[in-house]
C-alpha cells in the first residue's frame, strides 16, 4: 500500500521483538515524539483514564491537523490502534485506514510499527520518547495549542483563544510568535473566534531550510485555514504579516471575509530603509530622537524586568508568555538570547517579499497606521520613530528643527504613497490614523483596535 510506503523507508517481514524492562511507568499517558528514518516528525498524545485510552497523533509527512487514534487497545505493554488514511504527501490514493503498534520499552521510551494485513509488525521501528520536562513557567494565557502540518514535515503552531461569532486569524510580524498576540486575543474573542498562527522559521513552528518566499508563507497560512475548515475567516496582520495578507486577499479573495492590516501595509519595493538618501535624513536627526539605548543587564536580570525596560522605552511590554517564546532562560532565571528564530531565516523573508499590488483584493480592508518601519542589524523588525513620538523633545535650534521637518516630509511621503496603493483595493478600505501609536498598535492602541475591528467585523 502506498501509505505503508510513506510511513516507512523499506518493508521487511514480521521479526520477533524482546521488549526491555519499562520500570515503573508502565502507563501509555503522555506526549510522545519521535521520527522516521528519513527525519519525518510523529507526535502521539496520549490520555488513560479508567482503563480507557483516547488521543490524537500527528504525521509529519501528512498534511492537516492531529488524527485521532481509532479503536485502540492495550494489552500488557502494547498499544495497537489506528488512523485514518488522510491526504498525504507521499501517498498515491486512499486506502485502509493505517494500522500501528506501540510497545513500551523503558520508562519513558517505547517504539512504534506499522502492521500488516495479518497483524504483524511491518516496516522499520521508530524510537518514541516521552516528553518528561515540566517546565517551572506555564503560559497563564487562556488559549489551546494544536500543530497542523501545511508541508512535508513542517509544522505550524496554532493557538486558539476561542469566542464566538466569525474566525479571526491573527499573523505575527517578523520576529514574533503568535504568543505576541497572548494579552491581546482574549479581549478580541470576546466577539469572535479567535485564532493565531506562528509562522513556519518562528518559535515552535518547524524551522525548515527553505519555503520563505511570500507564495509559500501564504500557502502555509491557507493551508491552516482548511485544515480548520473555518469559513471566511477575517485575517489580521501586524507588520510583515501583511505579507501573507495581501498574497491571500489577492489569489483567494473567496476564501476570506475580510483583512485587517496593523501597522502592516508599507511596501517592500518601496521602503524607507532601503533608501540611502532616507536613511541619510534619519541620521542627520539629533542623536536624542534616534538612539535607542538597548537593555542593560540589569534590564536583562528576569523577564519583568525587560517588561518594565520594554514600558519606559517604548510605551508597550509584550506578554511574558511571548518574551519565552522569544528568548532563552538561563539557569539564574535571567533572560537569555534571542531564540525564536535566525538571521537567516528573517533575511530569507525579506528577500522574497513582493511588491505591494492590492487591486485584485475583493473583500474589506481596514488598515491601521502607526509608525514607520525599517530593518534592525541584528535581523529583527524594529522600528524607526517618528519623531512626533518623542514629543518629550523639542529641537534646540533652527537646524535641529529644520532636520525634523525634512524627516517628518520625507516620511509623510512614503506613508501617503503606501495609502494610496491600499485604496485600489476594490472591496473597499477604511484607513485610521494612529499618531503617537508604537508598532504594535495593538499593545498602545488597544482600545481603539478592538474598537475598529469590532465595528469592522459585521461587514
Amino acid at each position: 500500500m502506498a501509505f505503508i510506503a510513506a510511513l516507512s523507508v523499506e518493508s521487511f517481514s514480521a521479526v520477533a521483538q524482546t521488549v526491555a524492562a519499562t520500570g515503573a511507568n508502565s502507563s501509555f499517558a503522555g506526549t510522545w515524539n519521535g521520527k522516521r528514518d528519513d527525519g519525518a516528525g510523529l507526535d502521539l498524545r496520549i490520555d488513560e483514564d479508567g482503563g480507557k485510552v483516547s488521543g490524537s497523533a500527528l504525521l509529519y509527512f501528512q498534511v492537516g491537523g492531529p488524527l485521532p487514534l481509532l479503536a485502540p487497545h492495550v494489552e500488557g505493554k502494547t498499544l495497537t490502534f489506528e488512523i485514518q488514511h488522510h491526504k498525504c504527501t507521499q501517498c498515491d490514493e486512499l486506502g485502509p485506514n493505517a494500522r500501528f503498534l506501540m510497545e513500551l520499552t523503558g520508562p519513558n521510551e517505547a517504539s512504534l510499527w506499522m502492521m500488516d494485513d495479518k497483524g504483524n509488525r511491518s516496516g522499520r521501528e521508530v524510537k518514541l520518547a516521552r516528553r518528561t520536562d515540566s517546565p517551572a513557567w506555564q503560559d497563564p494565557s487562556k488559549h489551546e495549542v494544536q500543530f497542523i502540518i501545511v508541508e512535508y514535515n513542517v509544522r505550524l503552531e496554532v493557538l486558539d483563544w476561542g469566542g464566538a461569532g466569525r474566525s479571526v486569524v491573527l499573523l505575527a510580524g517578523s520576529g514574533n510568535t503568535a504568543h505576541i498576540f497572548d494579552d491581546f486575543a482574549p479581549k478580541l474573542a470576546a466577539f469572535c473566534h479567535v485564532y493565531g498562527i506562528t509562522r513556519r522559521g518562528y518559535g515552535e513552528s518547524s524551522h525548515p531550510d527553505a519555503g520563505y518566499m511570500e507564495q509559500r508563507l501564504a500557502e502555509d497560512v491557507l493551508q491552516v485555514i482548511d485544515s480548520l475548515k473555518l469559513v471566511k475567516p477575517v485575517l489580521v496582520g501586524h507588520s510583515a504579516g501583511g505579507e501573507e495578507l495581501t498574497r491571500l486577499g489577492d489569489e483567494h479573495s473567496d476564501h476570506l471575509g475580510g483583512l485587517v492590516y496593523l501597522d502592516a501595509a508599507f511596501d517592500p519595493a518601496d521602503f524607507p530603509a532601503s533608501s540611502p538618501e532616507y536613511m541619510g535624513l534619519y541620521h542627520n536627526l539629533p542623536a536624542a530622537m534616534r538612539d535607542h539605548p538597548g537593555p542593560s543587564a540589569s534590564d536583562r536580570k528576569s523577564f519583568e524586568a525587560y517588561r518594565e525596560w520594554q514600558e519606559r522605552s517604548g510605551g508597550v511590554a509584550f506578554p511574558k508568555s511571548e518574551l519565552r517564546n522569544m528568548y532563552a532562560t538561563n539557569v539564574d532565571g535571567s533572560m537569555g538570547e534571542y531564540k525564536a528564530s535566525t538571521p537567516f531565516i528573517h533575511n530569507a523573508i525579506g528577500e522574497g517579499a513582493l511588491k505591494r499590488d492590492y487591486s485584485k483584493i475583493r473583500v474589506p480592508v481596514l488598515a491601521f497606521f502607526g509608525m514607520s518601519c525599517s530593518t534592525h542589524p541584528q535581523g529583527n523588525y524594529a522600528c524607526i520613530e517618528h519623531p512626533s513620538h518623542k514629543a518629550e523633545y523639542e529641537p534646540k535650534n533652527a537646524e535641529e528643527r529644520a532636520a525634523k521637518e525634512a524627516f517628518d516630509s520625507a516620511t509623510a511621503a512614503y506613508v501617503n504613497r503606501w495609502k494610496k496603493n491600499l485604496q485600489n483595493a476594490p472591496g473597499g478600505v477604511r484607513i485610521i490614523d494612529l499618531p503617537g501609536a508604537n508598532h504594535y498598535v495593538f499593545l498602545s492602541n488597544e482600545a481603539d483596535v478592538l474598537r475598529e475591528v469590532r465595528a469592522f467585523l459585521p461587514r
